[in-house]
């Protein structure tokens, strides 16, 4: 019974974890928090093939140290405009955690029991962490969550439940493979459209048409399962906080096409003055146009580039986002001369913090913008 119960605790963290990292491979927050779970579901296979406790208990301490990082930075950091409605739910069950951790250090006989209850924990945190994201990014979870969730766990069954048949004695090298067919399956699943892509890249290396229109295909799958149906548009903060997270997106039109201000009534309007198609993908197209007519909005008349105080706001949106450069990146430097002047004027000039609170104050300029264009 205990090893059952450590093989769905296995499988639960190592999917939560899978997860959390596909579900948007950019954002640090979410790769944090999985890989606190990974860590997590290897000490808990660790514990079924009757590792040393020494080892399994220094192990146990390192999800707790991954996952305090992105739950820090969501209530302590949170960016502007951001959702912090979870912020108490992220502080019990950190506080909780961090209990239970005391708990099983002061008392490791009882060490099973505060494992169980560490893992509840952990999933609870991941769960949290993934719905702050989603609302945070004004996209639905729920759906997107429970299609791979169900997949996983048939697939999980079906697959370890014909080793467990045939296999009249459990051994350590029976759970070895068990672990290992349900991680396999969770790799499968959970990273499906990104092994499609590469799997493609390689089969259709000569029809690159087909290659386009099956990834579009998926791309299109994916937004039909995370947008929201009913985005909040008429909330001022929401608005300005949809509106940093697509700047932040302008150059990917798959995170663009969840935003909810896709859903504005501005962008069908112009979708019908040109006669293109109303689906997620033109719709992304229509806000980057959109936010590109903003930006430029921002720009003071008479040069292509400055550095006085009128000119921050255009720079701090129009070089990082449309211009597509890294102005702290060492290789944008040695490698982009035409933008030579710019981004040496940003590492000499204006401190990374500093740009962040411009394209704050920017995004809530763009915001108001579009605002008045919609009304």
């Amino acid at each position: 019974m205990v090893t059952l119960i450590q093989v769905v605790i296995y499988g639960l963290v190592v999917w939560l974890g899978c997860y959390l990292i596909a579900r948007d491979l950019s954002s640090w927050r979410l790769r944090f928090a999985g890989l606190a779970l990974l860590t997590y579901g290897l000490n808990v296979a660790l514990m079924m093939l009757n590792v040393p406790d020494f080892w399994v208990l220094i192990g146990i301490f390192i999800p707790l140290i991954l996952m305090l990082i992105p739950v820090y930075f969501v209530i302590i950091h949170a960016p502007p405009n951001s959702s912090k409605r979870l912020n108490p739910l992220f502080l019990l069950f950190t506080l909780f955690l961090a209990g239970s951790y005391l708990l099983l250090a002061i008392m490791p006989m009882f060490g099973n029991i505060w494992v169980l209850v560490i893992s509840a924990d952990l999933l609870m945190l991941g769960t949290i962490i993934a719905v702050w994201d989603a609302m945070d990014a004004g996209e639905s979870l729920l759906p997107d969550m429970l299609r791979s969730f169900t997949s996983t766990f048939l697939m999980s069954v079906i697959v370890a439940g014909q080793v467990v048949i045939i296999t009249p004695n459990i051994t350590d090298s029976t759970i070895l493979l068990i672990l290992a067919l349900i991680t396999t399956v969770i790799m499968i699943i959970v990273f499906d459209t990104l092994i499609q892509n590469r799997i493609d890249s390689v089969i259709f290396s000569r029809f690159p048409h087909i290659r386009q229109q099956r990834q579009q295909q998926r791309v299109i799958e994916t937004i039909t399962i995370r947008r929201a149906e009913h985005p909040v548009l008429d909330d001022e903060t929401e608005f300005t906080r949809y509106t940093r997270r697509a700047l932040s997106h302008y150059g990917d039109l798959s995170k663009l096409a969840t935003n909810p201000l896709t859903q504005l009534t501005i962008i069908e309007h112009r979708l019908n003055q040109r006669n293109a198609p109303d689906d997620s993908l033109e719709r992304a197209k229509e806000l980057k146009n959109l936010l590109h007519e903003s930006i430029l909005r921002l720009k003071p008349n008479g040069a292509e580039f400055g550095t006085s105080d009128e000119w921050r706001y255009y720079n701090a949106l129009y070089f990082p986002y449309v211009a597509g450069l890294k102005p702290y990146s060492i290789r944008a430097m040695n490698e982009d001369k035409t933008h030579h002047e710019v981004l040496t004027w940003f590492r000499s000039q204006v401190p990374e913090r500093t740009l962040y609170n411009w394209q704050n104050a920017a995004a809530s300029l763009v915001a108001k913008d579009l605002r008045e264009r919609t009304n």
